[in-house]
C-alpha cells in the first residue's frame, strides 16, 4: 500500500481541489487552535479564507490572533465549549497586550462555563490567569 501520510500540505490541496470543505468545516476551529499554537495559522486562515460559514469565519479570526472575534461568532452559534477555549485565549492575549479589563472579563467567561461543567485542567490554567500580576 502506498498512501500518502496525511499532513498539512495534504489537508490544504485537499481544500483547494475541492474547493469546499463539507463537514470537515465544523473541524476547522480545531485545526485553528492547533496550527496557530504552531505558528502556522496564517496558512490556515489563507486556505479557509473562502469559506463563508460561522465555522471557518471563527477559524480565520483565530488564526489571525482574534480569538475574541473568534468567541463572539462561536457564540453565535450556540458553539459555548469553543467559544470558552477561545474566551481563555483572549484573555491570555488581552493580558500579555496590557489589556487587564478585557482580559478579565474574558476570563471570567470562560471560567463561568468550565467550571460549570468540571473542566478542571482550564479552570486551573484560568485560575493560574486570576493570580498572575497585572
Amino acid at each position: 500500500m502506498n498512501e500518502q501520510p496525511l499532513s498539512w500540505r495534504t489537508t490544504r490541496a485537499a481544500f483547494d481541489a475541492r474547493g469546499e470543505l463539507g463537514n470537515a468545516v465544523s473541524s476547522a476551529h480545531t485545526l485553528s487552535w492547533t496550527l496557530t499554537a504552531l505558528g502556522r495559522g496564517d496558512e490556515l486562515a489563507a486556505a479557509l479564507r473562502r469559506f463563508d460559514t460561522p465555522w471557518a469565519l471563527a477559524a480565520v479570526a483565530y488564526c489571525e490572533g482574534a480569538p475574541l472575534a473568534a468567541a463572539e461568532i462561536l457564540a453565535e452559534m450556540g458553539a459555548v465549549a469553543e467559544e470558552a477555549y477561545a474566551r481563555l485565549a483572549a484573555s491570555r492575549a488581552a493580558a500579555n497586550r496590557g489589556g487587564p479589563v478585557i482580559a478579565d472579563a474574558q476570563l471570567q467567561r470562560a471560567l463561568a462555563f468550565y467550571r460549570a461543567v468540571g473542566a478542571t485542567r482550564y479552570v486551573a490554567e484560568g485560575e493560574t490567569l486570576l493570580a498572575a500580576p497585572a
